[in-house]
């Protein structure tokens, strides 16, 4: 799975290849567990939110989506990957982090952007996480 990554160049040259190499292979797995709890997490507050928006009144129709908000959550993805990233380079490697912080924050935007395109499609292109009062439905006119 190291080859998902392989745009990462080591850090420090003193780092062993085959180090360096198991190194990308744990984070690019765990680039996909955090994107996946991304999405878990983004469809279940999505799922919660959206049942609890009711329609009251004509109005209601036309006020803010707020269960949308609930694609913000992907910012878990982010801290996952970011918390794990300097985490585990700085205890495998015992360097300076300093090398790695461009690498491990772009790791962790991947993972936020992923978790937030994978649950925006799920969302907008299956009916079952919205409920038919809330999708759009063109007007046929006869």
């Amino acid at each position: 799975m190291g080859s998902l990554l392989f745009w990462i160049k080591k850090t420090d040259p003193n780092i062993d290849t085959v180090d360096w190499n198991a190194f990308l292979d744990v984070v690019s797995g765990l680039l996909v567990v955090a994107v996946l709890a991304g999405l878990a997490l983004i469809l279940w507050r999505y799922r919660v939110a959206v049942r609890a928006f009711k329609i009251r009144s004509s109005d209601d129709v036309f006020r803010p989506f707020t269960p949308a908000w609930s694609l913000l959550w992907c910012m878990a993805a982010f801290v996952i990957m970011a918390a794990f990233c300097f985490g585990y380079y700085e205890a495998r490697f015992r360097s300076y982090l300093g090398s790695f912080i461009g690498d491990g924050l772009a790791l962790s935007l991947i993972a936020a952007l992923l978790a937030f395109a994978l649950a925006f499609g799920a969302i907008a292109g299956f009916g079952v996480f919205t409920p038919r009062k809330f999708r759009y439905r063109r007007l046929i006119n006869g």
